[in-house]
């Protein structure tokens, strides 16, 4: 596909708006003008950084620019990443058009137009993950992942379960009250309850023991049970010290 095959479309949809369009102008795609307001459109094949830089430059120009594209089809269309492509151009204040070249005629559709992103009213929109965030973050004892990676995240779920086992005996059923005024994990007993890991097993009311999953697998964090154990004990110490 060739992104004149764009242009007709286009054209087609901002005529039936009553705008005056004219193509390559000044190495603008397309202009479109209507009394006082004119808009400027960048016509690109698929979604590039080299569109966002030249939409971005018309935007020096004028205030109404938008991008057009061919419309992906539908599972692609509602997909997480056309979604954020389509956040991208909202975060640039451009608008999106797609062409759709399988309705005969070929039709254009203005997806939303440009306007000035409120930064404000999208931080509340998204308060709740804001406050997760940094709840994982401050639940954290101390940095055990590696920026960049997924593989074997120590989350603050996973670190206060590890903490849990680590004033576990292997094999005396311990009270998860017990535990959770050795380990410091408020919510010890949920945590035991829901087991999400395998790593405990309950024997009696209130009352678990380690798995053999737990067994299986405690060799590979070893190190760091031993460390977290460690540093509450520590804690424990302090506290009797005020004490």
């Amino acid at each position: 596909m060739k992104e004149t095959e764009l242009y007709a479309p286009v054209k087609a949809l901002f005529e039936g708006l009553g705008y005056d369009v004219k193509g390559e102008v000044a190495h603008v795609d397309v202009v479109a003008i209507k009394e006082e307001e004119f808009i400027l459109i960048e016509l690109k094949t698929s979604f590039s950084l080299k569109l966002l830089l030249q939409a971005t430059q018309r935007q020096k120009l004028g205030q109404n620019v938008y991008v057009a594209l061919p419309a992906p089809k539908a599972r692609r269309r509602y997909s997480k990443g056309f979604k954020e492509y389509e956040h991208i151009l909202r975060r640039l204040e451009l608008g999106l058009i797609l062409v759709h070249f399988d309705k005969e005629p070929i039709q254009a559709e203005i997806v939303f137009e440009p306007k000035i992103y409120e930064r404000r009213v999208i931080l509340n929109r998204h308060a709740r993950q804001r406050r997760e965030l940094l709840k994982e973050a401050e639940g954290r004892l101390k940095d055990y992942n590696v920026g960049g990676g997924n593989a074997q995240l120590i989350t603050v779920y996973k670190q206060n379960a590890l903490l849990i086992a680590a004033f576990m005996d292997p094999e005396e059923p311990m009270r998860a009250y017990k535990l959770r005024d050795l380990s410091g994990i408020k919510n010890a007993d949920r945590i035991l309850r829901s087991n999400h890991y395998s790593w405990f097993v309950k024997v009696d009311r209130g009352t678990y023991v380690l798995s053999k999953t737990f067994a299986e697998e405690a060799e590979e964090f070893q190190d760091l049970i031993a460390e977290l154990k460690a540093l509450r004990l520590k804690q424990l110490q302090a506290l009797e010290g005020e004490n």
